[in-house]
């Protein structure tokens, strides 16, 4: 509050010296720091609601993440298939598997793509942005992303894409054991 009130003297002595001393009145001056004030509080509330969206922004996304986990840690068959990685194993080896993995890789980097927005947008504070950014890097590593799309720039346009292919250009996926 110390940084607020330096700038409303300022604005106080600013406003003081514009008008003749005769015209201001005891009441004119009290108004005049009220709504130097009122003005100083908005803002400062702005901040603070600004910095409360971003932390329930960044608990949504937990929640989000978790449902998956969740999946996973319940259904033997399902972690089979994702942990698989898209490789063929006597556990994935049906294109109804396959075609599984293929819609829960879709799924997480979509829902990556919806962090990746958020970030470009400010929505997520840089140093949050960053664990998830990993993830999507060890996503790109690990994961066969062209079980998604040979062109995944098509897939996912714009600066995800291009994210994304940066990513798996990074990494270096090993197909096979």
């Amino acid at each position: 509050m110390i940084r607020w009130s330096g700038l409303a003297a300022r604005a106080l002595e600013t406003l003081w010296q514009s008008f003749p001393a005769q015209s201001m009145t005891a009441i004119d001056v009290i108004q005049t720091l009220l709504l130097v004030v009122s003005a100083a509080l908005v803002v400062h509330q702005l901040r603070q609601t600004t910095k409360l969206a971003k932390a329930a922004n960044a608990q949504s996304l937990v929640a989000h993440a978790g449902t998956l986990n969740t999946l996973l840690m319940e259904n033997a068959e399902l972690a089979a298939i994702w942990y698989a990685r898209g490789q063929a194993t006597p556990e994935v080896a049906g294109p109804m598997q396959q075609e599984r993995y293929r819609e829960m890789l879709v799924q997480w980097l979509i829902f990556h793509e919806n962090i990746f927005h958020q970030k470009q947008q400010k929505l997520l504070d840089p140093i949050i942005y960053q664990s998830w950014d990993r993830d999507l890097a060890s996503t790109a590593r690990e994961h066969d992303l062209s079980v998604v799309a040979e062109d995944l720039c098509a897939f996912f346009p714009g600066k995800f894409g291009e994210h994304l292919v940066d990513l798996r250009s990074r990494g270096s996926f090993q197909a096979g054991p």
